[in-house]
C-alpha cells in the first residue's frame, strides 16, 4: 500500500504546521518526512518510540508507513518482493507532554500545548486513518520508560523532545536498553548551526559525543539537521 498522494501530502503539510522538518507546501516537499516514512517502510518495525512534536508532523509521517507495511517484520528477500514476517499492523507510542510555550511552562522548548485536549488529538489520528496506529501519552519521555504501556523491545526512536544536552542524553540513555540490536534512533535539531536559534540547544553536542562502541552514526547536512544512530 502506497498513501501518499498529492492530496495526502499537502494536507499533512498543511495539517501539521508548524512543523520545522524542511517541508515546502509549493512544490509539495515532505522534506524529513519522507526519510521517516521511507525508514519505517524499509525496516517494517513492530514499535516506533516518538518523542516531541510541534502539530503532529512526525507521528503522522512514521505512523503513515507503519499503516502502509500493512505487517511488521521484514521477512524473505527476493528479486521482486519481499513479506512481513507478521501480518499484523505496528504501534506507535507519541509521548508528549504538551509543554505550551505561550503558558510560559518550564522546558517548553517551543512546544504550542498541542496535545492537551484529547478530542483534537483523536481527531487528528483520525484523519489520517491512524487512529490504531498511533497512541498519544501525556507524560515525558522519563515517566514513560517506566509506565507498563512502555514496550520492552523497540526497533525505531525519534527524539525530539527536550533539545538540551542533557534532555537529549537522557532519551537515548535511558531507552537504549529497549533498542533492539541494529535497532535505530533519528535525532532531530543536530545542525552545528542550531545555537544561533537554540541557544541552549545540545543537538550537535550530543551528536558529536555519541558513544561509537555503541552506535553507529551519520549526520544529514540539512538545518536544522538530522542524525542517524544504529545500535552496535
Amino acid at each position: 500500500m502506497f498513501s501518499l498522494n498529492e492530496n495526502l501530502i499537502s494536507k499533512i503539510i498543511e495539517r501539521t504546521l508548524p512543523s520545522f522538518q524542511n517541508v515546502d507546501l509549493n512544490s509539495l516537499n515532505l522534506g524529513f518526512g519522507y526519510i521517516f516514512y521511507s525508514f519505517t517502510r524499509t525496516l517494517r518495525p513492530q514499535n516506533i518510540i516518538v518523542i516531541g512534536s510541534k502539530a503532529g508532523f512526525s507521528p503522522v509521517m512514521f505512523g503513515l508507513g507503519m499503516k502502509d507495511n500493512e505487517g511488521t517484520g521484514v521477512g524473505k528477500i527476493r528479486c521482486y518482493e519481499t513479506n512481513n514476517i507478521k501480518d499484523t499492523v505496528g504501534k506507535l507510542y507519541f509521548i508528549d507532554p504538551s509543554y505550551d510555550i505561550e503558558s510560559n511552562d518550564d522546558n517548553h522548548w517551543f512546544g504550542i500545548g498541542y496535545w492537551t485536549n484529547p478530542e483534537q488529538v483523536k481527531a487528528l489520528w483520525t484523519e489520517f486513518g491512524l487512529e490504531d496506529v498511533v497512541s498519544h501519552f501525556k507524560m515525558t519521555s522519563k515517566e514513560f520508560v517506566e509506565d507498563a504501556a512502555c514496550p520492552s523491545e523497540i526497533e525505531l526512536i525519534y527524539i525530539d523532545g527536550d533539545h538540551s544536552y542533557d534532555g537529549m542524553m537522557e532519551d537515548i540513555n535511558q531507552y537504549y536498553p529497549k533498542l533492539k540490536k541494529d535497532g535505530m534512533v533519528i535525532l532531530h535539531d543536530v545542525d552545528p548551526r542550531i545555537k544561533d536559534l537554540l541557544e541552549n540547544g545540545g543537538g550537535n553536542e550530543v551528536y558529536e559525543t555519541i558513544n561509537l562502541s555503541r552506535f553507529e552514526k551519520i549526520r544529514l547536512p540539512v538545518f536544522p539537521g538530522i542524525a542517524i544512530l544504529i545500535k552496535r
